[in-house]
This record gives C-alpha cells, sequence and structure tokens, in this order.
C-alpha cells in the first residue's frame, strides 16, 4: 500500500493540494477521516492493477474544494465510499470531473 500524508507542518494552515493520497496497494480501507483547511482531504488515483480503495465516515472542514476526488482517467469503480459529509467543503466528491454536493449516505462506487 502506498499511502502519502500531509507533513506536519503543514497541518493547521489552508493547505491548497492533497492531504492524503491513495495511489496503489491492494486493499486500502479508511474508516473515520476529518480535515480542516485542505483543499482536497483524500485524493484516489488508481492506475490498473487489484487495488480497492473504501472510504467510509470521512468528514471534510474549511477551505476544501471536495472531500474525497478521483483523478479523471484512473480506475473507475473501485472506490467504495459511504457516509461522506462536506461539512463546509463545496463537494462531498469529485469523481474525474464530476462533482457531487451533499451527504453521501449509502454506499456508491466511483
Amino acid at each position: 500500500m502506498k499511502l502519502a500524508m500531509l507533513p506536519e507542518a503543514l497541518r493547521g494552515s489552508a493547505y491548497p493540494g492533497v492531504g492524503l493520497l491513495i495511489t496503489t496497494g491492494a486493499a486500502v480501507n479508511v474508516t473515520g477521516w476529518h480535515s480542516e483547511n485542505v483543499d482536497r482531504p483524500i485524493f484516489v488515483n488508481i492506475s490498473g492493477g487489484n487495488t480497492t480503495v473504501q472510504l467510509f465516515q470521512i468528514t471534510g472542514g474549511a477551505n476544501c474544494s471536495s472531500v474525497v476526488t478521483r483523478q479523471g482517467g484512473s480506475t473507475a469503480n473501485v472506490t467504495v465510499l459511504g457516509r461522506i459529509h462536506p461539512n463546509g467543503c463545496t463537494n462531498a466528491i469529485n469523481n474525474g470531473g464530476t462533482p457531487t454536493t451533499g451527504l453521501i449516505v449509502d454506499n456508491t462506487k466511483i
């Protein structure tokens, strides 16, 4: 599994980049994530392979465009998410350029 997290020095202030970058890994499961002042708290960019991603109980915060972003052109339908709350973010999900607003309650595949 390959995950990259925001450096400690940048946490707590407005950051225009990505908080958690998911690019590879056989199975990635994130449950219970909250982010403040990060433009794209969780960014998924999977290309091929057998990677699956599960994201549940994720909330955004201030200065956020989309809680979960799937890179356009990355493998579709390998990310399952549910209980995604924008909580200050413009969008709950950005699925390869298609935004979804509001609370995502049921399991959704992107």
